[in-house]
């Protein structure tokens, strides 16, 4: 499986293979961010777009920046869709962990979902409610 990071430009081609599913994703947890917003995010370069691929299909595609915390930089994941985790799962960590590295961060953060199967050692900071 490969995993890489998309280009600016390459951004406008796979968007529309993902869109739908993250803009579920972006419904189910709350609705602060859009399918819409992610792409400008990742169109203009303010954020990352992974993505997991092989020869004859993209099975993933995350959304991701880095961010400076007082507690120091972070590397924070803001969506996720795709199907099939067991064929991309462990390539897409190792790839998030050297891109983590290589960008200063010292830590992931995640929300919306439960991580721990991807992350055994996560452990949870807090859960966000709405009424």
């Amino acid at each position: 499986m490969l995993v890489a990071f998309a280009s600016p430009q390459e951004v406008d081609q796979l968007w529309p293979l993902f869109s739908q599913r993250m803009q579920k994703a972006c419904d189910r947890c709350g609705g602060d961010l859009s399918s819409g917003m992610l792409w400008q995010m990742c169109r203009s370069g303010a954020a990352y777009m992974m993505v997991a691929h092989d020869t004859e299909k993209a099975w993933m595609a995350s959304v991701w920046r880095f961010e400076d915390w007082p507690t120091g930089t972070v590397m924070r994941c803001l969506a996720l869709a795709g199907e099939n985790p067991r064929l991309w799962a462990k390539d897409a960590k190792e790839f998030a962990v050297k891109a983590r590295d290589a960008g200063g961060a010292k830590r992931f953060i995640f929300e919306g979902r439960d991580w721990r199967p991807f992350f055994p050692e996560a452990r949870e900071l807090r859960r966000v409610y709405e009424v």
